[in-house]
């Protein structure tokens, strides 16, 4: 596996921790792309929307757009591997007590 597959695996995972720790389980892309950065990725917007759209697939998020805004949405799926209870080979799995 290259690196460049384990910063993405890695930026998923931290995508599905900053919507389990945001108020009501979602946040804005935007917001999501800030916490990506202080966690050591760089990320551009489209990285950011184009990973949310890959979660989206895998039906761990939910996407809805507010006045041109996309907001992403925790599901119990995404839920289930970011706690580390589910794994999937495109997301970093937690280390155990990780987070």
């Amino acid at each position: 596996m290259s690196f460049a597959e384990k910063l993405q695996q890695d930026r998923r995972l931290l995508i599905l921790l900053a919507l389990k720790s945001a108020a009501g389980y979602r946040a804005a892309s935007r917001l999501l792309m800030t916490f990506l950065e202080s966690m050591g990725h760089e990320s551009t917007h489209d990285q950011v929307l184009g990973e949310l759209q890959w979660l989206k697939e895998q039906n761990f998020i939910a996407l809805f757009e507010s006045d041109g805004v996309t907001v992403a949405s925790l599901l119990e799926r995404g839920q289930d591997i970011v706690d580390g209870k589910a794994k999937h080979p495109g997301v970093r799995r937690p280390a155990p007590g990780e987070f």
